[in-house]
């Protein structure tokens, strides 16, 4: 199986470096999209650009994607320099399963957020490890028929969108959730997280996640 494999970081060399010796160990040699972390990282297979922080990080999702059109896969995985010890072949039997009915995006953990986000879709538990949710956090695995069907972009958040609120995400997880719910692609979420992810400081919300923590469950 062909599973192509992104790992996107800024400023923890060490986490990185273990996610990436993880994935190495279970046949996936994953590619590093690095926020220009200082100092540079010395490890294989590193896209580093210039410093974009959250207001920038849909130009990285967008070179993400064109990526993914340009290489085709069975499988492709997003993923972020603190998920820790990834249940790759968890991940790949759910692939296998889901894959057979079509166009799908999985959630790689459950940290806590049951409610609907940026949808009025309301979660849907179809087993004891599978809920079928209405929105995704830009941490999961899909197949290529769900990135067919969205395309391979992603644009700026709408104009103003950080001033709405101090804590406001980077608008890609609310962007891709609505072209996902528009193309009719099923999202789900596991019970049981596919991967560990702490209390630790956030790069991305570091005030917000002091207060309002996304532990994987």
């Amino acid at each position: 199986m062909n599973i192509r494999t992104y790992i996107f970081t800024y400023d923890r060399p060490k986490m990185v470096k273990e996610v990436q010796v993880h994935l190495l160990k279970h046949g996936l040699n994953p590619i590093i999209i690095d926020d220009e972390t200082e100092p540079s990282l010395d490890l294989p297979n590193v896209r580093t650009h210039m410093h974009r922080g959250k207001k920038g990080f849909w130009l990285s999702w967008h070179e993400v994607l064109k990526d993914c059109k340009n290489n085709p896969a069975d499988m492709y995985l997003f993923t972020v320099d603190d998920f820790q010890n990834l249940d790759v072949k968890g991940i790949i039997r759910r692939h296998k399963k889901l894959t057979k009915k079509g166009a799908y995006v999985h959630n790689i953990i459950n940290d806590g957020r049951n409610d609907k986000c940026w949808t009025t879709i309301r979660q849907i538990k179809l087993s004891n490890n599978l809920w079928r949710i209405g929105w995704t956090d830009c941490a999961f695995f899909c197949n290529r028929e769900a990135l067919d069907r969205i395309g391979y972009y992603m644009h700026s958040p709408q104009e103003n969108w950080f001033n709405i609120r101090e804590n406001i995400s980077s608008g890609v997880g609310m962007m891709l959730t609505k072209r996902l719910n528009s193309a009719r692609v099923p999202i789900y979420r596991p019970e049981y997280s596919l991967a560990l992810h702490g209390d630790h400081e956030s790069k991305m919300h570091g005030k917000h996640r002091e207060q309002t923590k996304l532990i994987s469950r």
